[in-house]
């Protein structure tokens, strides 16, 4: 089973994604509410994938670029609907692989199974 630790500060956004997670097959590990605590988090629970909220992204810049990269874990970044402006901003810092939060269980499972491929770079 794929092991997905969230990085998301609203605690209804992660139990509603953390649902989603479920029953699509994976187990959530735990959330971390900032980049500054998914170190230790990930450190601890061994992640297969974050998922990882872009307005924490973008509110961190490059230090939580350096701290996710550092991780070696692949990144999806996590955006609602009129988030537009944070994942161009998340695009310059070199991140490529968003899902809607508000995404079907169908599509949040096509979105991490394309973050994980083997071909894609780690964030």
């Amino acid at each position: 089973m794929i092991r997905v630790l969230l990085v998301q500060d609203e605690s209804l956004h992660a139990l509603t994604l953390e649902y989603r997670l479920l029953v699509s097959g994976y187990e959530v590990v735990g959330t971390a509410y900032t980049t500054c605590a998914v170190g230790v988090w990930a450190e601890a629970l061994e992640p297969d994938v974050l998922l990882v909220d872009v307005n924490l992204v973008i509110g961190e810049g490059d230090e939580a670029r350096d701290r996710l990269d550092d991780l070696g874990v692949p990144v999806l970044l996590l955006a609602g609907r009129g988030d537009e402006a944070a994942c161009e901003e998340a695009r310059e810092l070199g991140y490529d692989d968003f899902v809607l939060r508000q995404a079907k269980p169908k599509d949040l499972k096509l979105a991490i199974r394309a973050a994980m491929a083997p071909d894609r770079a780690v964030a």
